[in-house]
């Protein structure tokens, strides 16, 4: 069994050993140390963080989306993203209109979102925007933290001579050498309001906002006994 575990801050932690119970008998794993380092700034990453509205009622839809910049033709091995503010405990996640070229990528806490890439200028710079969007639907009101997003990435930095001849001797190429890299955007709050009493329909669903209804065929004109596809 795998697990993937996001270190949060640099310091020495220990995972603890952990029960696992075979035929009524109770087995326990080793204990681990593990010693997670700083990551680096640099001015090659950035990120930002926006929403649609900072305030709205329990039910009504707000989009958050995630911005990570990185400048343009900068080497970056891999990354994760860690965002708070996509809780499934606090709200119903759901996904604005999917762009033709976004890709489905999992998050670090196995969300499912869209990842677009488009090329902008950022600062002065030109940069890849990589933005990720949620539809956040508040389930209770009050003021809700949306905490720290944070970006943590791997960047090429240079190269490192191997023992392998072959790769000294220009076969393969020396093999390239990353260092860790984080940036983070602050927290903002959603100030959620409770519904009106007065006035509430008795059938209210809870959803607060503007929605349409439609409907559409494939094909229009069919043959006896030729399937039509109707789209709600």
């Amino acid at each position: 069994m795998n697990y993937a575990l996001l270190a949060k801050s640099p310091g020495a932690i220990t995972l603890p050993s952990l029960p696992v119970k075979v035929n009524n008998k109770t087995y326990r794993t080793n204990p681990v140390e593990v010693t997670v380092l700083k990551p680096g700034t640099t001015d090659k990453l950035d990120l930002k963080v926006t929403l649609s509205d900072t305030t709205c009622y329990v039910g009504q839809p707000v989009i958050m989306t995630v911005h990570f910049y990185v400048v343009a033709n900068t080497d970056v091995g891999d990354f994760s993203l860690d965002i708070p503010g996509f809780d499934p405990d606090r709200f119903i996640l759901d996904d604005p209109e999917i762009q033709k070229n976004a890709k489905l990528y999992k998050l670090d806490s196995g969300l499912p979102v869209y990842i677009t890439q488009t090329g902008v200028v950022h600062k002065g710079q030109q940069c890849v925007d990589v933005a990720i969007a949620k539809v956040l639907i508040p389930k209770t009101p009050g003021t809700h933290a949306l905490g720290r997003t944070a970006v943590s990435a791997s960047l090429a930095v240079g190269r490192v001579r191997s023992n392998d001849p072959f790769e000294n001797m220009g076969f393969f190429g020396s093999r390239k050498r990353y260092a860790q890299y984080m940036v983070s955007a602050p927290s903002q709050d959603l100030i959620v309001h409770p519904l009106p009493k007065d006035k509430q329909p008795a059938a209210f669903s809870g959803l607060v906002g503007r929605y349409t209804i439609q409907a559409s065929a494939t094909p229009t004109q069919v043959d006896v006994g030729q399937a039509i596809t109707l789209t709600l």
